[in-house]
């Protein structure tokens, strides 16, 4: 079974990785044709916080 990180999914075939800054300095280098795509986290786990910041929906905490 593949694992779910950098080198799981470049062993499993996935290539080209850049970086979302690199991407934004080079628009061209994101591919116009189909295919699947990764956005992979590599840094430290995001922190979940108990109480929605979004505000209410219907006087209730989604």
């Amino acid at each position: 079974m593949t694992t779910f990180d950098r080198r799981g999914l470049t062993d499993s075939g996935f290539r080209g990785w850049r970086t979302i800054a690199q991407l934004r300095l080079e628009v061209e280098a994101i591919p116009a044709e189909p295919g699947t795509y990764v956005v992979l986290h590599e840094g430290p786990l995001p922190r979940v916080l108990q109480a929605s910041t979004g505000g209410r929906f219907k006087g209730r905490d989604p």
